[in-house]
């Protein structure tokens, strides 16, 4: 996959490089960093969505802005990671990554399939 175009004739330093976005709360602007300079960003969300879309302020129908922004030049895909089938499924993401950011606690990763070893070890070079 390709990262973003920048303005015509600019190449933005990031295009090609490749993020998995589990991030939340004070991390969330990360990915938007990286897809603002030319990654392509896949933004992960829990089934039911990431907690950041339930804070506000919020727009008229209800789209919390805070969520919004640090959502553009991100696509969104919902993965459960409580399942045996979604950690299977970000595994072959994370095959094809070469970021992933997440904010999980220490004692939430290994059962999450988020734990720094054990993605290291599948991927070596991914960067968590």
């Amino acid at each position: 996959m390709t990262g973003r175009a920048g303005p015509p004739g600019v190449d933005l330093p990031l295009a090609g490089v490749r993020v998995l976005d589990l991030a939340d709360g004070r991390c969330e602007s990360t990915g938007r960093y990286l897809a603002d300079l030319g990654a392509e960003v896949l933004r992960i969300e829990p089934p039911g969505g990431a907690a950041s879309r339930r804070v506000g302020p919020f727009t008229e129908d209800g789209t919390s802005l805070s969520f919004a922004v640090h959502a553009i030049n991100k696509r969104a895909a919902v993965v459960d990671l409580t399942t045996a089938a979604g950690r299977e499924l970000l595994g072959a993401l994370a095959a094809t990554a070469d970021i992933l950011l997440h904010t999980a606690r220490p004692d939430q990763q290994a059962a999450l399939g988020l734990d720094p070893e054990g993605l290291l070890a599948a991927h070596p070079g991914l960067v968590v």
